[in-house]
């Protein structure tokens, strides 16, 4: 299972040019422990390579408010990041390609 990686406060001031943000999605929930950890090791290791991982955390399977792709519940997470704002067109060229994800969302925080 994926443990959260939690820092309390942002390490250091964000670099030139940078801005922090915020993605929550949900997983399929038919995928398996082992695909959800890897799909998320695969975001998160995007997001490190681009910018920089402040939190990442799998909040687990949970009802969705309505169905999505004939699916009632999914797996949630929350990863806040650090990154140059083009880099978010690219993630979410990324993001709408993948099988795995039913939703996400990714908001600037700061």
């Amino acid at each position: 299972m994926v443990s959260p990686q939690v820092e309390k406060e942002t390490p250091e001031p964000l670099k030139e040019g940078w801005r922090e943000y915020e993605m929550v999605g949900i997983f399929r929930p038919d995928l398996s422990p082992e695909a959800v950890e890897s799909a998320l090791s695969a975001l998160t290791q995007l997001m490190q390579v681009e910018g920089k991982l402040v939190i990442m955390d799998l909040w687990g399977r949970k009802k969705l408010a309505y169905p999505i792709k004939n699916f009632v519940e999914g797996v949630y997470f929350l990863i806040r990041f650090q990154s140059n704002p083009s880099f978010i067109k690219k993630l979410e060229a990324r993001l709408k390609l993948s099988e795995e994800l039913l939703r996400h969302l990714v908001v600037l925080t700061k």
